[in-house]
């Protein structure tokens, strides 16, 4: 779990803007059950996100792919353990939450280190700690196998999700890096994935692949909007895609556009400050050095189309596979 807070201001207002921030911080323990109506809220997002077919899907082959661990929720959490939530628990756990070796605190822009050091002991000052550590729940593995499900929703899109084991960020650099190349070439209209479920078989309208990690491993997720009747022919070719990453990897043609790609991303993220400022403060907190930031395009040009596939080959070379379809719903 971790608390990330961005402020963009004006040099003249920011210490007044921090000192607001510090209210409001401190204030969340003394919040009266009458006032906490982020409750009804996030009940009303769940329903909605429940209702929504992607997002359903990906829920489910959570559900499926972590078993019985806390994973296998979603990070919004689900209906009936909001139902549940007191006031008590509520101030519990954001008062846990502020474990010193758990925040990272991100200052960027027009500021010297005098400034950022001042900032900085203003909020630790401000903050009451918590003396007590909230354990993250330990990863044994993956369940074995391939787990499948499918479900109907009063809409009118049939989705097809395929869910494998992924990597977790507190490992390997190179695997982040790897994947943010692979990532470019499984989306977009040039990618292999859309001209063959799309282009040559017209059979989806939005198809792509996600990954997800944290301090464990996370996921690897294909999915695909399709037309009710072509799910399982969709699948198919999800399924060959996969096959075709444990066995080939990417073409060399793929690999170099994949690469130019992530590269600019990598630049691009120069030009909008407060990106620059909350990826640096990811990197801090899953315990990767800041400053290589700044040689991060560097290395992505450099990875070599064999180190690349050495990397992502056997990520899809496993039997555990979560299998979700979401189907509309008979009238």
């Amino acid at each position: 779990m971790s608390s990330k807070y961005y402020m963009i201001t004006e040099i003249d207002h920011y210490l007044k803007n921090l000192q607001l921030w510090n209210n409001m911080l401190i204030s969340i323990s003394d919040v009266p059950m009458e006032k906490l109506q982020v409750e009804i809220r996030l009940l009303n997002y769940l329903y909605e996100r429940n209702s929504n077919p992607v997002k359903a899907a990906f829920d489910r082959a959570a559900t499926l792919l972590y078993g019985n661990h806390p994973y296998r929720n979603s990070a919004q959490g689900n209906i009936e353990d909001i139902k549940k939530l007191t006031p008590d628990m509520v101030r519990d756990f954001y008062s846990r939450i502020l474990e010193p070796k758990r925040i990272v605190w991100g200052f960027g822009g027009f500021c010297s280190e005098k400034d950022v050091l001042l900032w900085n002991q203003c909020l630790d000052g401000a903050l009451t700690w918590s003396k007590r550590s909230m354990k993250t729940a330990e990863f044994s593995g993956f369940p074995e196998g391939e787990k499948t499900d499918s479900f109907e929703l009063p809409r009118e899109q049939t989705v097809v999700v395929k869910m494998l084991p992924g990597f977790s960020c507190a490992g390997n650099q190179e695997i982040i890096d790897a994947f943010d190349i692979l990532g470019q070439a499984e989306n977009g209209l040039a990618s292999t994935l859309f001209k063959s479920v799309r282009e040559d078989n017209a059979l989806s309208y939005s198809v792509g692949m996600h990954y997800a990690a944290g301090f464990h491993p996370g996921s690897i997720t294909f999915y695909a909007m399709t037309a009710l009747g072509a799910e399982k022919q969709v699948l198919k070719l999800l399924d060959k895609e996969i096959l075709r990453l444990k066995e080939k990897g990417l073409s060399k043609e793929e690999f170099v556009a994949a690469r130019s790609s992530a590269c600019f991303d990598a630049e691009r993220i120069f030009d909008t400050p407060d990106g620059l400022l909350r990826t640096a403060a990811m990197d801090a907190f899953y315990g990767y050095d800041p400053e290589k930031l700044i040689s991060r395009k560097e290395k992505l040009a450099g990875m070599t189309l064999k180190q690349f596939n050495d990397i992502i080959k056997p990520f899809f070379n496993t039997d555990c596979t979560a299998e979700v379809l979401v189907l509309p719903q008979k009238k």
